[in-house]
């Protein structure tokens, strides 16, 4: 039997505390990451896909199914229209946020990945796991 739950995404004003918008997700949301510009707030969990928001207003910009299990973990490229996904069935995913494109991935990992980080260039993908290895990927990204 699926897991029945809802996660709120709530927007405040930064300078009044003021509730400007909530959306209502029907599914867990594990993983949560701003783009480097601002502009988008990306969400994934239970329902195994990436929802991506204008920052701003929290409308839905678009969505699409990421893995065969959980997303646990994800994270923007701080220099490309790149986001990386992590997930449960053991896979690290690089995507084209804007076309859902995939780009490139990792399988095999050894337990379900809880860090997920590129460095300051982009060029490293760090993957952190519940096996307590760290594993370091060189990215070819174009």
């Amino acid at each position: 039997m699926a897991e029945e739950t809802e996660d709120l995404l709530i927007a405040f004003d930064g300078t009044t505390g003021t509730v400007l918008r909530t959306v209502t997700n029907r599914f867990r949301v594990n993983a949560l990451a701003v783009s480097p510009d601002g502009q988008l707030v990306a969400i994934a969990g239970s329902d195994q896909s990436v929802h991506l928001f204008d920052a701003a207003t929290l409308e839905e910009k678009s969505s699409f199914r990421a893995h065969d299990g959980e997303i646990t973990v994800l994270t923007f490229h701080p220099t490309r229209p790149i986001l990386a996904t992590a997930a449960m069935d053991r896979s690290v995913k690089l995507w084209e946020h804007g076309t859902a494109r995939l780009v490139e991935q990792f399988l095999g990992l050894g337990g379900t990945p809880v860090v997920l980080a590129f460095n300051p260039s982009g060029s490293l993908l760090l993957v952190d796991g519940q096996e307590r290895t760290t594993r370091v990927f060189k990215l070819d990204v174009k």
